[in-house]
């Protein structure tokens, strides 16, 4: 398995396993955190070409892609945001990370955050920050094992 930088020429094939996030998000969500996305074709495509369009490998961002045997199997994305106001002024953000399910439990999540957090102490940041999901709790023990602890819980009411 090989950890790289994404490539404008891996659009077409990471296309396929942003379906599969979107996919996965909606059967092992639950119903309250759905009920704020209808998930309709239009909204997947759109989310696939916000990812492919907004995180190309800039000063403040990298895409990166775990690959086996020619075949994307899982990604992590992740920016630097940088607030002079803040107490930790410069932060790691992890926007996105996905892999693919039967690729799991073989190191590949792992090795793409680890090649991750490299990138953001290059960068000088002070902490990590992410979102996850509210019934995730998969995910969620995955991050505290990592040392991940809540900080912050954002609550949402449709109207």
């Amino acid at each position: 398995m090989k950890i790289r930088v994404f490539l404008k020429k891996d659009s077409k094939e990471l296309s396929r396993l942003l379906k599969e996030f979107l996919s996965y998000t909606r059967k092992y969500y639950s119903k309250r955190v759905l009920e704020f996305d209808n998930y309709t074709n239009s909204r997947k495509i759109s989310y696939i070409k916000e990812i492919l369009n907004n995180f190309k490998n800039q000063k403040h961002s990298r895409f990166l892609i775990a690959e086996e045997e020619s075949k994307i199997v899982g990604y992590i994305i992740g920016v630097v945001d940088k607030n002079p106001n803040r107490v930790m002024k410069k932060s790691g953000h992890i926007k996105s990370f996905f892999v693919s399910e039967k690729s799991r439990e073989k190191g590949v999540g792992k090795k793409l955050y680890l090649s991750l957090v490299d990138w953001f102490k290059k960068q000088k940041c002070d902490h990590l920050e992410l979102d996850v999901f509210d019934g995730n709790e998969k995910t969620i023990s995955m991050y505290k094992k990592w040392g991940f602890k809540e900080n912050l819980i954002k609550l949402k009411k449709r109207l």
